[in-house]
């Protein structure tokens, strides 16, 4: 099925089998970290036989057909080549129930686990050094077993630079994501658990941003031969919900969607006799002296006030220049 690991398994019963190279077959990830071996012998009428078992797992990355070329194989006395092997591969369906009652129905894996993502503002045109709110949303359909990792952004090659605003303070588990906050959510009238995080980025040249969020995630499916009651009877169907179940399977699962389209402006320059300051967003400002009346010779302070919506890892502090004063650092 798409997406979730399949096994290449050799066996042979005159030694261990190891196949020489795997072979680059479009559309399939080869796992060559997670290869399993094993053998099982057999007495019967005091004669031993030994079967040698390697698995080579992988992944499909695409529906549609493949085939396997054959693979040379060194056994401990001779070399062989594996048969030819062809098969198609479809997307996985699922019978799903609505926790609260009502008809069974089927879903694509992709409907029941997935990620969205949004500019919290709606705004699709920014200022380079303005901090842009992003929100990234998971669903999960009802009670599904499901576990997932913090975002990670991937910009394409022709995107303007951004950096993160650091929530490593906040988040131990991710420098530029807040903490999941849980809650729930109908979709077409269909149950969901959503968790939501956000992020703050800041572009540091004009352009366009563009690229994809990813979230590294699993989910447990029942085991079909551990279940006391069977499905549908269809082997491309796998039910949350029926029979008692004894064991789950986990399949890792991406979760992908694409960055909202964004235009990046370069910065207009200052209004005549100001001075820039190096915030972007909407701020104000407010000064005061105090005291408001002192003698030659003591010591006044100046304070510069600024509230608004942004970052301040920008902030570059006004020069100061004040005939007949003399200036001491805060």
């Amino acid at each position: 099925f798409l997406g979730e690991p399949a096994q290449l398994v050799i066996s042979s019963a005159d030694g261990e089998p190891e196949i020489v190279a795997l072979p680059v077959v479009d559309g399939i990830e080869w796992l060559p970290n997670s290869i399993s071996r094993s053998s099982q012998t057999t007495i019967i009428n005091t004669k031993v036989s030994r079967q040698h078992i390697v698995a080579y797992p992988f992944q499909v990355m695409r529906e549609g057909d493949f085939t396997i070329p054959a693979c040379q194989v060194q056994l401990p006395r001779a070399k062989v080549l594996t048969p030819v092997l062809k098969f198609r591969a479809v997307r996985r369906q699922y019978l799903v129930k609505d926790p609260r009652g009502g008809e069974t129905r089927s879903a694509r894996l992709e409907d029941l686990f997935f990620i969205r993502v949004s500019v919290s503002d709606d705004r699709t045109e920014f200022y380079v050094g303005e901090e842009i709110p992003l929100e990234a949303r998971i669903y999960s359909y009802g009670s599904l077993l499901v576990e997932f990792a913090y975002p990670e952004v991937s910009l394409s090659n022709d995107s303007a630079e951004v950096v993160f605003r650091d929530c490593s303070a906040l988040n131990q588990y991710s420098r530029a994501f807040t903490f999941y906050r849980e809650e729930r959510e109908e979709l077409d009238g269909q149950p969901y658990r959503v968790h939501r995080t956000r992020a703050w980025l800041r572009p540091v040249a004009s352009g366009q941003i563009a690229g994809k969020l990813q979230v590294q995630g699993s989910i447990s499916l029942p085991d079909r031969q551990q279940t006391q009651r069977p499905s549908m009877g269809d082997p491309f169907f796998d039910n949350f919900f029926s029979g008692t179940l004894t064991r789950y399977r986990r399949v890792q699962h991406q979760l992908e969607v694409e960055l909202p389209k964004l235009k990046i402006k370069p910065l207009p320059p200052p209004p005549g006799g100001a001075d820039f300051l190096g915030l972007v967003g909407n701020w104000q400002t407010n000064c005061q002296i105090t005291p408001e009346q002192i003698r030659a010779g003591e010591p006044l302070t100046l304070s510069i006030k600024l509230s608004g919506h942004g970052t301040t890892e920008t902030l570059i502090p006004p020069p100061l220049d004040l005939p007949n004063c003399r200036l001491f650092p805060a």
